[in-house]
């Protein structure tokens, strides 16, 4: 909100509305301002009244250094008119709260005072409150069919210029445990943000049967490229070491990548993302590959690549069409037993990937023990609907979607393989799906199996998921 005291504005009190994210000067019909005089109501052309702006000042900047905050702000001294103070004070505000170091950002016009007031003259005051220098707290996260306690200290802000030190530990209801320790350094008027974390964690595998401790450092730097592609480069290094999961009965087959290996790899992460929300979305597309190359260094050596695609069509008020395809490979460089591992392989099956299958549960098995495979991908087609007869202004409704699927997919040790179709599993179902806080997904589906392998691990009847990324 931008208040007036004016001495010859428009209006006692003009509120910031309808603010755009497009660079340079205000179009379309522009903003009016009613002024009552008597009984009468006069409406005045914002963008006919001259404006200048002769002083921008900030109120509660301590350790945030002033240039980090200049270019949220320089574009307001080009204000020419009433109409594009209003506009450019609303920018420079979202462009100040996103730069993660303030709570609390609020504006204030008025009109110029002092000796060199011109008639025209006004002031902006930036009232920001910056953030503490160390927070912290237990937060919740949610993963595939799994929930995750974070513990964590936060230090923002650190050298005045939107950097970040956290220390977090993470513990989840099924995989393991993490500690790391992750710095930020964010060049927000780019679009790109710089980071390197050092951690330790222990993870479970029990479709596997074995766990592994890792220790390593991750590199990343992540830049965004117009409205809807993001481009994040990274580099890890990693010690790895995989160990028999105690009494669970791990195969010989298995056994054959325990012990330790060193990975040094580069990872090229490029997607489009052109939906209009990420959860039940009604429209746009979404395309993603993820190249990682392993082998400068150390024991791992492979080139591995990923892709999704998902397509969404309305096909009546809330009612959407979606198609999705996953593709995966990995190709090893070496010849060496070492130069992959079974966490490196792909793995098929499970709510968020392969429905009416266990995780996992898809796929080359010793006993009980899933083996992985070089060559994968997975497909399916959805319709969502909203349920009938319910009132869609509740949250709880408006959240709640009809679900019905088809979904296929294939793995194996090579592309023939894979592509064969005796090895493509195929399965249907119907269900409710649930979006939460707009941040993750919960299913409830009857699926039915009618293409499988003697070895896969089905699930004929109701099964249930939770996570973000669903195939």
């Amino acid at each position: 909100m931008a208040n007036d005291n004016n001495k010859g504005s428009p209006a006692g009190d003009v509120g910031v509305a309808g603010v755009s994210d497009d660079k340079g000067p205000p179009t379309g019909p522009g903003y009016e301002a009613t002024v009552r005089t008597g009984d009468t109501n006069i409406s005045v052309d914002l963008s006919s009244v001259p404006v200048t702006v002769q002083n921008i000042n900030f109120d509660g900047l301590n350790r945030t250094k002033n240039e980090f905050v200049e270019k949220a702000i320089s574009d307001v001294f080009l204000t020419k008119n009433f109409e594009q103070l209003i506009l450019k004070v609303g920018r420079a505000q979202s462009k100040l709260q996103s730069l993660g170091v303030f709570s609390e950002v609020a504006t204030v016009v008025d009109t110029s005072k002092g000796d060199d007031a011109t008639p025209d003259g006004y002031d902006v005051t930036f009232a920001v409150k910056e953030l503490r220098r160390i927070n912290g707290g237990l937060s919740g996260m949610v993963g595939t069919n799994e929930g995750t306690a974070q513990f964590g200290i936060n230090f923002p802000n650190v050298l005045g210029s939107g950097e970040k030190v956290s220390v977090n530990h993470f513990v989840s209801s099924s995989s393991g445990k993490k500690t790391e320790i992750n710095v930020m350094v964010p060049f927000p008027y780019i679009g790109t943000e710089f980071s390197t974390s050092l951690y330790s964690c222990e993870s479970i595998n029990p479709w596997s049967a074995v766990t592994t401790s890792a220790t390593g450092n991750l590199l990343q730097y992540n830049m965004k490229i117009g409205k809807n592609d993001t481009l994040s480069i990274q580099w890890h290094g990693v010690w790895r070491c995989l160990n028999a999961l105690g009494s669970r009965g791990t195969t010989f087959p298995v056994r054959e990548y325990l012990g330790n290996t060193i990975k040094s790899a580069f990872r090229f992460i490029y997607a489009t993302d052109k939906r209009d929300q990420p959860i039940f979305p009604c429209s746009g597309t979404l395309r993603k590959v993820d190249v990682e190359f392993s082998g400068a260094f150390g024991d791992a050596k492979f080139l591995k690549v990923e892709t999704d695609w998902q397509y969404n069509w309305s096909l009546f008020e809330n009612v959407v069409l979606q198609g999705s395809l996953r593709c995966g490979l990995l190709q090893p460089l070496s010849s060496s037993p070492m130069s992959y591992n079974i966490n490196d392989l792909f793995f098929l099956g499970g709510p968020s990937s392969l429905r009416g299958f266990h995780m996992r549960g898809v796929g080359p098995r010793c006993q009980q023990n899933a083996l992985g495979g070089k060559v994968v991908w997975a497909s399916a087609i959805h319709l969502y609907a909203p349920l009938p007869f319910l009132n869609s202004k509740f949250s709880f409704t408006e959240n709640l979607r009809l679900h019905g699927f088809v979904n296929c997919g294939g793995i194996g040790q090579n592309v023939a393989e894979c592509s064969d179709a005796d090895n493509v599993r195929i399965s249907s179902g119907i269900g409710l799906a649930y979006r939460f806080r707009n941040a993750a997904r919960i299913e409830i589906n009857y699926c039915y199996p009618f293409k499988f392998s003697a070895k896969d691990r089905c699930v004929n009847g109701f099964q249930w998921g939770i996570g973000v990324d669903f195939l």
